[in-house]
């Protein structure tokens, strides 16, 4: 299991490793083939089934021991996955109409991936908001803060500025 399936002690509970099974059987009954922790997109997924053409990822997320919370986080992913679908197919609608705007490299990625460019803008959304990086990382379920300012953010222009005005201040 994941490190979220981890409890304090570093190990499974009883519960998730009960849900953990009686998924696997489901899906290998209905003719699944299962794999197990499989890295996927930068995270390791509980259990991995494919049929054909379609495949599937699951988490278990049994709540430390609490079945009910182990529920409402599974729910809260999915209305999450929806949300990411709906807004993306919004973005690429927008995004046509901007596309001559926006440098050769922007244009090219906001097509191939527009969920991801959000990411993105809603990260550096929170930055220039005045979340720190700890916040956004948490927010965004990454498990190191380092990511947001090498990856994801740079300090706005405004920032800078503000920044600049400050240390002007500082007397030697």
């Amino acid at each position: 299991m994941n490190d979220h399936s981890i409890s304090r002690n570093g190990t499974l509970t009883n519960t998730e490793i009960a849900i953990s099974q009686k998924a696997e059987k489901h899906f290998e009954k209905k003719g699944w083939k299962t794999f197990h922790e499989v890295k996927l997109r930068g995270r390791i997924v509980d259990i991995l089934a494919t049929k054909d053409d379609k495949i599937t990822a699951i988490e278990v997320k049994g709540g430390s021991g609490d079945m009910q919370r182990g529920i409402e986080q599974a729910l809260h992913q999915k209305n999450a996955a929806r949300v990411q679908g709906e807004m993306t197919r919004k973005l690429r609608k927008y995004f046509e109409k901007i596309a001559d705007k926006v440098d050769p490299l922007t244009r090219e990625y906001m097509f191939k991936k527009p969920g991801h460019l959000m990411r993105h803008t809603l990260a550096q959304q929170m930055k220039d908001g005045g979340m720190t990086n700890e916040e956004i990382a948490d927010a965004f379920g990454w498990r190191t803060p380092a990511i947001v300012g090498t990856w994801y953010c740079k300090t706005s222009d405004k920032k800078k500025k503000e920044l600049g005005q400050r240390c002007a201040k500082i007397l030697f």
